[in-house]
């Protein structure tokens, strides 16, 4: 049997196993295979075994972009030399460049910009000091908002993969962030967590050998109480941290703006249906 069918006929057990969605509660019929972390966060032929997820149209479909934009960071902001691939970062970076060129990363601050993002890392300079040859980037709002979108389905696919194939539902609330390890804040808030969780999955494939340290996770589940915590790194560089519980508790120490839902909400949904136009139109008219 060809590769190509090897994959389907996978993919239509996996389908047949898994009967509906993990990510928007159960409620819909899985009609598709969701790579979660997105396939672009891995150099090609290197996305770990074991985080493909049953799915229906509208939730895999509805973030093609938040997965170029997040796989595009996740790549570019892990400094292991060993496990970069600096082909395939261009090649994100190309796409990104003709697709969503707002979420590039601003490389040409002033001065007062740079000692802004300095004061933000808890970094003082002096007022006149010259940081033109400071290498900084200012990173865009598209970003962090993908992050966002992103680490809802992370919260969903995780609490799913180490439930035994429980669903986050609609009386569920996700909290999520993304930080990068190398932040002077960061390290502390990352140890304690890390100290926390008991349960580490490591991600990894069986054909290749020497695969690094490229996606791993701990994860906690108090199963009374509903709530999962859980923080994932690729390779050194970014980390994304999701909590997930009882919507009502989540109100009570949660501020609103930052409580997410499952995934997609009605207008994602809509985004997704005319995505899904769009694309048929567009065969048409070649």
């Amino acid at each position: 049997m060809g590769q190509a069918k090897q994959k389907k006929s996978r993919y239509q057990q996996m389908l047949g196993d898994n009967p509906l969605c993990c990510l928007c509660g159960g409620v819909a019929k899985s009609s598709t295979v969701d790579h979660i972390p997105p396939q672009a966060c891995f150099p090609r032929g290197f996305f770990p075994e074991g985080f493909e997820f049953p799915a229906c149209e509208a939730c895999n479909g509805s973030t093609k972009k938040e997965d170029q934009i997040f796989g595009y960071y996740m790549q570019m902001g892990n400094p292991d030399l060993f496990t970069k691939d600096l082909w395939s970062m261009w090649r994100l970076q190309d796409g990104i460049k003709n697709n969503y060129p707002a979420a590039l990363l601003n490389t040409k601050l002033g001065n007062q910009a740079k000692a802004a993002a300095l004061a933000e890392m808890g970094i003082r300079v002096p007022a006149d000091a010259d940081l033109s040859n400071m290498p900084l980037a200012s990173v865009p709002a598209e970003f962090p908002a993908a992050a966002t979108t992103i680490g809802r389905k992370m919260a969903c696919a995780i609490y799913y993969k180490e439930t035994g194939g429980k669903f986050l539902t609609k009386k569920h609330y996700i909290w999520t962030a993304t930080v990068h390890s190398r932040h002077p804040r960061a390290s502390q808030l990352t140890d304690y967590i890390n100290m926390m969780l008991p349960k580490k999955e490591v991600g990894g494939r069986s054909n290749i050998k020497d695969y690094g340290r490229r996606f791993g996770y701990r994860y906690g589940y108090k199963e009374k109480e509903d709530c999962m915590i859980s923080i994932s790194q690729f390779g050194v560089g970014f980390i994304t941290i999701c909590t997930s519980g009882i919507l009502e508790k989540g109100k009570e120490r949660i501020p609103p703006e930052e409580l997410q839902t499952i995934f997609p909400t009605f207008e994602e949904r809509a985004t997704a249906a005319d995505a899904k136009e769009a694309e048929k139109s567009a065969a048409v008219l070649s």
